[in-house]
């Protein structure tokens, strides 16, 4: 990642939940602020590379001379958008359970453009919320919400750290968290960028500061989804679409070795769902072809 700009990554996300909200339904995941935070020019070079990726992958589905009939069926091929809607709302399914039971810090290692605290203002009294990135991507996101004339709600606590010189632990350290509580840790859409050592770092830093019973949501892509001979067109040029933005892919998982991975590092794995679980849970009878892909996971587990 280049750190004098904000992750493309995070826009990339956040345009997704906000195209969602403005032309799908029935919703897998509601996001109303979502839009607040892609400037129409970064919405035009975000498009741009969606349309490429079809034109190139599923050329038969461009419509010459109607650019926002290419995008709506680039958007419903694409294999980031499942991943980025179902993820949340697995995440904040999970979240609200946790919350229920008396859980009352939130944090979002990698939070980007994330809008859980603007959607939520009934947890204001009840969950602090803590939202933990680099820098620049965290500067951009108080900007825009500036812009938009919101005001950062009373109980999120902005975390700026740069991962590869600090532990989520350091970061943690330096805001009001209090290690002595259960808290509900999120990791969404980062885990595939870092080495493997950076994501067991992360893991063991997490455990230092977190008691038992605190929980962990994470996404991840498996293995095979690293092997040339298995990519289809369209994930192979969403693995070179990365790369150009100076966001590669660095690691994968096998599914099978998930938990033994885990266990010597202090978690327990809850649940682990690939395309099958995904696509029963949240993508059930859609009519517009959005849909869950193969290789991407979420995973549930807790600390031990």
């Amino acid at each position: 990642m280049d750190p004098m700009r904000a992750s493309m990554t995070a826009l990339g996300a956040a345009y997704r939940r906000a195209y969602h909200h403005a032309y799908d339904t029935p919703k897998v995941f509601e996001d109303r602020f979502a839009a607040l935070f892609v400037s129409p020019d970064e919405a035009i070079a975000i498009e741009d590379g969606f349309i490429h990726i079809l034109t190139q992958a599923r050329p038969h589905l461009a419509v010459d001379g109607d650019r926002a009939a290419t995008l709506a069926h680039a958007m419903r091929t694409d294999t980031g958008t499942p991943l980025v809607l179902g993820r949340a709302r697995y995440n904040e399914d999970l979240l609200e359970t946790a919350i229920r039971h008396g859980v009352t810090q939130y944090v979002m290692v990698g939070a980007g453009f994330d809008t859980f605290a603007l959607r939520r203002p009934d947890l204001r009294d009840r969950v602090q919320i803590f939202e933990i990135d680099h820098p620049t991507t965290q500067d951009l996101k108080r900007q825009r919400l500036r812009d938009a004339g919101l005001d950062t709600p009373v109980n999120v606590h902005y975390v700026q750290a740069d991962f590869e010189v600090e532990s989520v632990a350091d970061a943690l350290g330096r805001s009001a968290y209090n290690p002595s509580q259960t808290a509900f840790f999120a990791w969404l859409g980062v885990i595939s960028y870092l080495t493997h050592s950076a994501i067991e770092g992360t893991f063991l830093s997490i455990k230092r500061l977190a008691p038992r019973g605190s929980a962990i949501v994470f996404d991840y892509l498996t293995a095979m989804a690293f092997v040339p001979a298995r990519q289809s067109p369209a994930l192979k040029l969403r693995f070179d679409r990365a790369r150009a933005v100076g966001e590669p892919y660095l690691t994968g998982f096998e599914p099978p070795e998930l938990s033994s991975f885990l266990k010597p590092l202090g978690y327990a794995l809850v649940e682990d769902l690939g395309q099958l679980q995904q696509t029963e849970r949240f993508f059930r009878n859609r009519t517009d072809g959005i849909c869950p892909v193969e290789y991407w996971h979420w995973a549930h587990a807790w600390i031990v």
